[in-house]
């Protein structure tokens, strides 16, 4: 499976016939389960049942997008997967796919079963790096490349980026776990800016975990959210205070933003602000 569709939109790839699961495969099958409700698994939910797809996505948490959005936003996505014609269950382990060549059914909950055509798995990931371990590259305690704030690892003239490399929480330093393609993205610039002089204006300081997701036609905070959450995370990066943030300077157009006395971004602001000063 090639990821995130990026050499399809660069053309380097011209079909998906060579994915590990070609898209053809799943446009000829009826019945989907999908296991795993974290973005993927929500995501691909939905893009199925935009084809007509009988879909069932099962997730083992109390509620789906559970380990990312406080419950009342995972109650909204679930409700809105719902009325869209999506099957969601929660708090449901699988115990078994059945099935002899091809999948038939799913077990779940010990002793019951559902019908299935496909099943598809979005249950987590973790760092494939046994071509770093044999060139012994050093790995952290979680199997990621250990890389610094350059991206070089313990092997000179060595660098890495991406899922598999080692990165710290942008807010406490900590070891993050997190795969995102924003991430790897940033990492790949400082590394590809650091390879042949070091440019200390180029370093990595750290993951500060930018996502958003939408469902049909519905993205948390409105259709502008996505770019609302890059901005935020602009200003976590450049350790931008509220009043920072009150003063910002923004440009605006009645057909293309919110008008300029009630931008989202620096309404948010004002109530904050209001509360810190309510609050002495």
């Amino acid at each position: 499976m090639i990821p995130c569709g990026i050499p399809y939109i660069y053309g380097t790839v011209g079909s998906s016939d060579n994915n590990i699961l070609p898209d053809a495969g799943l446009i000829k099958l009826g019945v989907d389960i999908v296991v795993g409700a974290g973005f993927i698994g929500v995501e691909i939910s939905d893009e199925l049942n935009k084809i007509g797809k009988d879909v069932t996505l099962v997730e083992i948490l109390p509620n789906i997008l559970g380990a990312t959005f406080d419950d009342e936003f995972a109650f909204e996505a679930a409700k809105l997967l719902t009325e869209r014609g999506v099957k969601v269950m929660t708090n449901c382990g699988i115990n078994e796919i059945i099935g002899d060549g091809k999948v038939s059914q799913i077990r779940y909950n010990e002793s019951e079963v559902i019908e299935a055509d496909a099943v598809i798995l979005a249950l987590g990931y973790k760092p494939n790096t046994e071509l770093a371990k044999n060139m012994g590259v050093e790995l952290n305690e979680f199997g990621f490349i250990k890389a610094d704030q350059y991206r070089r690892t313990s092997v000179p003239d060595v660098f890495a980026a991406g899922d598999c490399a080692e990165k710290v929480d942008f807010a406490t330093g900590k070891l993050s776990k997190i795969m995102l393609a924003s991430t790897a993205c940033t990492e790949g610039r400082i590394a590809g800016l650091n390879l042949y002089e070091l440019n200390t204006f180029s370093a990595f300081r750290g993951t500060v975990g930018i996502y958003s997701t939408c469902i049909g036609d519905s993205a948390f905070g409105g259709k502008c959210a996505g770019e609302l959450t890059n901005a935020i995370g602009i200003v976590i990066q450049n350790h931008m205070t509220i009043y920072d943030l009150l003063m910002t300077q923004i440009g605006t157009q009645p057909l293309l933003t919110a008008f300029p006395a009630g931008f989202p971004l620096i309404k948010a602001a004002e109530a904050v602000v209001k509360t810190l000063r309510l609050s002495k």
